[in-house]
């Protein structure tokens, strides 16, 4: 009687030990399956043609979307009230001649890779109703910065970018709460050379351009 319970809870092990090695072959097939579907998705995706070539496209300067690494144009400091001189940002647009879907910017500077300005927050805006929309935050990655976004149509983008401060003077000043006088330091605000503005939207096939 023992050895017949041996020899049926010896199969039963075999059994459940075959079920699991299926089981596994089945899940490692299916993780390689998906993961050849991303892959062929992700190398799928294509890209419009650089829509800032097009003509009539404006910018905060022409340079800036010559199709030429090497001209370029400061970008503009943003004027507010409510900003600091420490604290101001600068801004570059791109407007296009008509609405396109776009979903990707690249950004080229030099200057954004130096200066401690790699790894600054900035901002992307577009022009949407009549007004400017947040779209998305983006980090600066050195020279050449990839700005990846969900598609959006609009004619015109805007990014807002960080500056330098440079000393600039001392001047004195009275206190107007107790009169005293102080002593102030004055900075100015020194936007960065932007090189070249890339400008592209997602396209189902090669050639199929919005």
């Amino acid at each position: 009687m023992y050895e017949i319970q041996r020899i049926l809870a010896y199969k039963f092990k075999e059994k459940i030990g075959r079920s699991l090695i299926l089981l596994s072959v089945l899940l490692i097939g299916n993780l390689l399956t998906t993961g050849c579907n991303l892959s062929y998705l992700m190398n799928q995706q294509r890209w419009s043609k650089n829509y800032a070539l097009l003509e009539g496209t404006l910018a905060t300067d022409p340079s800036m979307i010559d199709g030429n690494i090497n001209t370029g144009g400061k970008a503009e400091i943003r004027s507010s009230s409510s900003y600091s001189t420490m604290h101001r940002t600068s801004e570059v647009y791109v407007l296009l001649p008509q609405a396109k879907l776009l979903s990707k910017i690249i950004l080229l500077s030099r200057d954004l890779q130096e200066g401690g300005l790699k790894g600054k927050r900035c901002e992307l805006h577009t022009y949407q109703g009549a007004q400017w929309k947040l779209i998305d935050f983006f980090t600066i990655n050195g020279m050449k910065t990839i700005i990846k976004f969900p598609a959006v149509k609009t004619e015109e983008v805007r990014l807002r970018l960080p500056t330098w401060t440079k000393f600039d003077s001392l001047d004195k000043v009275i206190n107007k709460y107790n009169e005293e006088i102080i002593t102030r330091k004055n900075y100015d605000s020194i936007p960065p050379k932007i090189l070249e503005i890339e400008v592209y939207g997602p396209v189902a096939t090669q050639g199929a351009y919005q």
